[in-house]
């Protein structure tokens, strides 16, 4: 059908434009150094106060443990510390949270006070 070969040009022979736009592109490069010092800097101050984490492998998520069963409400717990975090249980493990850190060092660095106000709140 019309559609299927539309499809399969689309992705098999893309217009002209795409490909000097890509030709563009290849020589250009990232600094993923940033995902690193990230990881590194969350990793540590993470199990500092409690948290257990798996160091991540390659990925720029970090997924600690939640400080209680139910995640969700560990997230909305979260959220009062202004705190943004993904309940786990949609990606097929319960119990801890999902968050990124693939942002500025800076940003990861001013939430850190926040995650330990957040696992006081669970020492209380």
């Amino acid at each position: 059908t019309v559609s299927q070969i539309s499809r399969f040009t689309g992705h098999n022979c893309p217009p002209s434009i795409i490909q000097r736009a890509v030709s563009r592109c290849q020589k250009v490069t990232s600094d993923l150094s940033v995902y690193q010092t990230n990881m590194e800097l969350l990793y540590e101050k993470l199990t500092a106060p409690g948290f257990e984490v798996e160091r991540p492998g390659g990925t720029f998520y970090i997924f600690p443990k939640a400080l209680e069963e139910d995640a969700n409400a560990f997230c909305q717990k979260a959220r009062e510390f202004d705190l943004l975090l993904v309940p786990s249980d949609s990606f097929g493990v319960k119990g801890y949270v999902r968050l990124a850190y693939c942002i500025d060092t800076e940003k990861v660095k001013r939430s850190l006070p926040a995650f330990e106000k957040l696992a006081d709140a669970y020492r209380k």
